[in-house]
């Protein structure tokens, strides 16, 4: 017994006082009583706090130069072009209005402020919503997971009745290959159910016990908002003013322009909505292992952990957020454009359908890695303040220590997650939907059925995603418990004994061979 408490004046050292160097105290392994051998100790060490300087900066500077650019060009081109349409016309000098022109400008700022409005309810709607479901969430974690195994199930059973009610014997074969497909899953991953239910109720409990953290995604999903507002606004002044630079019978022209402007302001979305969502999962991973390591100072709302990780998010560690955002946003927009040109080329009878089939497979497996590195790469840059390609090296390298490449690839929380996030995109559909029906005039200048389902599309894009910056928040305090679990479960124990008791059980009855070397190199 004696031996067994040796190291525990180490472990409850004085506190130091930074809060940072207070979380991540104990680099050394000797100072854990590690028993690694040499080799071991060569390839991989304790993460260690970095100092407090702004990592990858250009990146940041760039990403603050494109939202410059995206707000000027919204302001300059496309509010003028939205309430003057004439003056974008393809005749330049006209700049006098008809009675008939001074009527269609007219409905076009109805139109105009009726798609605000829309927006502006999608918005809030979204945001209800999603706070809703992660209230649930914390409560039912076991539950939901369940449910979502079983929904796919019972949704293919729905489709095979639906389609052999109508006769179609092709498609209720292809449902009940799906029942079958879905089967064999929930019976492969149902033990597995505990494993996943008990990352998750950690992960939320550490949410929970700083709860204020919630505020971070729920800024970020309306600054995603605002910068859908102004990018889609800035686009379509793009447009209007690139069609004065081609002669109106110069389709060649128009669409090499029309191309261009799309692949550029796609790269511009995709950025900033990953650089959105990754602030928030820096911001959790930084206070959920402050709750790790030093709960008594992650323990209430408002606690400083909470502001000091979104600090570091937004300040030191912002460029190296943009550097990964940027690699996985060109990596997912290459993929979409190769995937967009293939499909035109099989519709036009293309003889090189089968290289962009290879293109898009590759590209398709690189857009995979960038984001599974950046998953695991953010937790370390939240946790420590690494750089972006430093953090990334460690992490994985602390993994291949552990023998945790199973543990790390297990997807249960992460499908739970995109489905309640497609159910959120569903429900604010519906309520655009509802919406448009309930006041026919919100969208001027189309039929009532089209402009329900443009409510209803419009509702789900903003809902879904919204929601994923939202399950950001869950999804990166389970990548962090996990993380942290792998570096220094003797913490966890000391700190949260009645959740670390059942994590441990759960873990070991799922993986029990790399639970075990997990406590031989902590013991």
């Amino acid at each position: 017994m004696s031996n067994a408490a040796e190291p525990l004046p180490v472990i409850m050292a004085p506190p130091r006082d930074d809060l940072h160097e207070r979380l991540l105290p104990m680099s050394p392994p000797e100072a854990q009583n590690v028993t690694m051998d040499a080799e071991t100790q060569e390839d991989w060490t304790r993460g260690e706090k970095q100092p407090s300087i702004c990592r990858d900066w250009f990146f940041a500077l760039l990403f603050y130069a494109h939202l410059a650019t995206i707000i000027t060009l919204a302001i300059l081109w496309g509010i003028p072009s939205l309430r003057y349409p004439n003056s974008f016309s393809k005749s330049p000098g006209n700049l006098t209005a008809t009675a008939s022109s001074v009527a269609n400008q007219q409905t076009t700022n109805g139109s105009f402020f009726g798609y605000f409005y829309l927006l502006l309810f999608l918005g809030a709607g979204s945001l209800v919503v999603s706070s809703l479901v992660l209230a649930i969430m914390t409560r039912f974690s076991q539950v939901l997971i369940q449910i979502s195994i079983i929904f796919n199930i019972f949704a293919s059973i729905f489709l095979m009745v639906m389609f052999a009610s109508s006769g179609n014997n092709g498609a209720v074969l292809a449902a009940f290959i799906s029942f079958a497909i879905f089967s064999c899953y929930a019976f492969a991953v149902w033990d597995r159910i505990p494993f996943a239910a008990a990352n998750l109720t950690t992960g939320v409990t550490a949410i929970r016990t700083n709860i204020g953290v919630a505020f971070v995604p729920v800024l970020m999903s309306l600054l995603a908002w605002v910068y859908i507002f102004f990018w889609v606004v800035a686009l379509y002044g793009t447009f209007m003013t690139s069609d004065q630079n081609c002669d109106q019978n110069d389709k060649h022209c128009n669409r090499k322009i029309e191309e261009v402007i799309v692949a550029i302001y796609l790269v511009a979305l995709f950025w900033t909505l990953q650089v959105i969502s990754n602030v928030t999962h820096v911001t959790a991973a930084g206070v959920v292992g402050t709750w790790w390591f030093a709960p008594e100072e992650a323990s209430s709302m408002c606690s400083k952990s909470v502001c000091d990780s979104f600090s570091r998010s937004t300040l030191s560690s912002f460029g190296s957020i943009c550097l990964g955002s940027l690699l996985a946003g060109i990596a997912q927009i290459l993929h979409e454009f190769v995937h967009s040109l293939r499909r035109e080329r099989n519709a036009g009878g293309g003889s090189d359908s089968l290289l962009l089939c290879l293109v898009e497979c590759l590209l398709s497996i690189i857009e995979s890695l960038v984001r599974y590195f950046n998953r695991w790469a953010f937790v370390y840059v939240g946790l420590y303040g690494y750089s972006y390609l430093e953090a990334g090296e460690k992490v994985m390298k602390l993994f291949t220590e552990r023998g945790w490449g199973t543990i790390i690839n297990d997807r249960l929380v992460t499908r739970v997650l995109v489905w309640m996030a497609l159910l959120i995109g569903a429900m604010n559909g519906l309520f655009g939907w509802i919406l448009v029906r309930s006041y026919p005039g919100l969208l001027a200048g189309m039929t009532q059925n089209t402009a329900a389902w443009i409510a209803f599309s419009t509702g789900f894009l903003i809902g879904t995603g919204v929601a994923n910056i939202l399950m950001t928040l869950v999804s990166s305090s389970v990548d962090t418990v996990v993380v942290c679990f792998a570096e220094a479960p003797t913490d966890f124990r000391l700190n949260h004994s009645e959740l670390s008791e059942k994590m441990e059980n759960a873990w070991m009855a799922t993986y029990p061979q790399e639970y075990h070397g997990n406590r031989a190199l902590d013991a």
